[in-house]
């Protein structure tokens, strides 16, 4: 049994980054700080 939280591997992050398909590595995604329902909400979106 584990003692922490985990699935008990270490992410080697340097091998990772040289093997994305996309550029970016956990980069900024300021589109998803919107919640998309507030463009739904009565009475309009929340300014």
């Amino acid at each position: 049994m584990p003692e922490k939280p985990g699935l008990g591997v270490e992410l080697n992050e340097e091998v990772v980054k040289q093997h994305l398909r996309v550029p970016g590595y956990f980069e900024p995604t300021p589109e998803y700080d919107k919640y998309i329902i507030q463009d739904y909400r009565p009475g309009g979106p929340i300014k």
